[in-house]
């Protein structure tokens, strides 16, 4: 998950349109604040492309420890007034569309099959790659 967000940076004047990530949290325990540190990059491409960031953004909020921090985090960040109108992306990443095309939605009238890949073995429910032969 990351969001969209026009904010002014620290390095210019005008307001700049970046793709902000959650970088890391740094949390302890119920009703100790925690942590969450941003990096805003230029697109989600030059995050893809690992390029280098251009603003790093650190929010604190009280976080559920028995909950997801990224959600929590992400949530503390739009609360700042500079993010009131940031955008999610909700665009599928490379993986969904993997697993969305390996396994489709069951057809209604019939049977679930299973895409099969002679070099895949089921192993506690998991496929794995099958073990290589021995020369």
């Amino acid at each position: 998950m990351g969001i969209f967000a026009t904010v002014v940076t620290p390095y210019e004047e005008q307001p700049r349109r970046l793709y902000f990530r959650l970088n890391h949290t740094e949390t302890s325990n119920h009703g100790v604040e925690s942590i969450a540190v941003f990096r805003g990059y230029s697109s989600k491409e030059a995050f893809e492309g690992l390029k280098a960031f251009v603003v790093e953004v650190t929010v604190t909020f009280e976080a559920n420890v028995s909950e997801p921090l990224w959600g929590q985090a992400y949530a503390a960040l739009k609360a700042l007034p500079e993010f009131a109108d940031a955008e999610d992306d909700v665009a599928p990443t490379d993986l969904t569309m993997h697993l969305a095309a390996l396994y489709p939605p069951p057809p209604e009238d019939g049977p679930v099959e299973e895409p099969f890949d002679e070099t895949l073995t089921r192993r506690g429910g998991t496929m794995l790659p099958a073990p290589e032969e021995e020369a």
